[in-house]
C-alpha cells in the first residue's frame, strides 16, 4: 500500500498547478459593461486597454481571481451609477506593474478586499472612488507616483500605504474608521499630500 503511495506522490503534488486557472488575457481594446462575472484572473497585456462603463457590476468568484494591468485600465463611473467591485472577502484586487501611461478608476466601490489595488511603477488616477472594510486600501509598492483624489477611506486595515520612492499626489480625501492608520509612508517615500 505505501509503494502504490509513493508511486502517487509526485502525481499529487503536481496536480494543484495544473488546476490552477490560466489568466484571461486581453490584448486589444475591451469593454466591460452589465454585470461581469470573473471567472478567472485577467490580464490586461501592455498593447491592452480594458474599460469599464459606469454601472458595471464585476462579481469576483474567487479572491485569487485579479485583475493585473501592463496596458492600460479605464474605470468610467459616475456618482450615479458607479463602478461596483462585488467580491468575496479577502479578494487580492487590481495589481498595476509597471503599466502603461493613463490609467484611471473613477466613481468605483470596493469592499473586503485583502488589498483593493497594488501599484508598482504605475501612475493612475484614483478619484471619487469608495474603500470599505479592506485589510488594505491602496497600496504603492514601489515608484508611483499615482493621483488619488476626493476617495473616501472607511474602516479598512490601513487606508493607503506609500512606499520604497512613491511620490503620490492625495488631495481631498477622507479618512475614517481604520484599524492600523489611515495613511502610512515609509523608505524614501514622498509627495503631497
Amino acid at each position: 500500500m505505501l509503494h502504490r503511495i509513493l508511486k502517487l506522490l509526485p502525481f499529487l503534488l503536481v496536480l494543484p498547478l495544473m488546476v490552477q486557472a490560466q489568466p484571461q488575457k486581453i490584448e486589444k481594446a475591451a469593454l466591460w459593461q452589465g454585470t461581469v462575472e470573473l471567472e478567472d484572473p485577467v490580464q490586461i497585456t501592455r498593447a491592452g486597454v480594458l474599460r469599464i462603463a459606469a454601472g458595471t457590476r464585476i462579481k469576483i468568484l474567487d479572491p485569487a481571481h485579479t485583475i493585473s494591468v501592463q496596458g492600460r485600465l479605464l474605470v468610467e463611473g459616475s456618482a450615479d451609477s458607479p463602478v461596483v467591485f462585488d467580491a468575496v472577502k479577502g479578494w487580492q484586487g487590481i495589481n498595476f506593474v509597471e503599466a502603461a501611461k493613463g490609467s484611471r478608476i473613477v466613481q468605483a466601490r470596493f469592499r473586503n478586499c485583502a488589498q483593493a489595488l497594488g501599484i508598482i511603477a504605475t501612475s493612475p488616477l484614483i478619484a471619487r472612488s469608495r474603500f470599505t472594510a479592506c485589510e488594505v486600501a491602496v497600496k504603492l509598492l514601489r515608484e508611483s507616483s499615482a493621483e488619488i483624489v476626493n476617495n473616501r477611506f472607511v474602516d479598512n486595515g490601513l487606508g493607503l500605504g506609500i512606499e520604497m520612492r512613491s511620490s503620490p499626489r492625495v488631495v481631498g480625501n477622507s479618512f475614517s474608521g481604520h484599524k492600523k492608520s489611515g495613511i502610512s509612508a515609509s523608505n524614501s517615500s514622498r509627495g503631497l499630500i
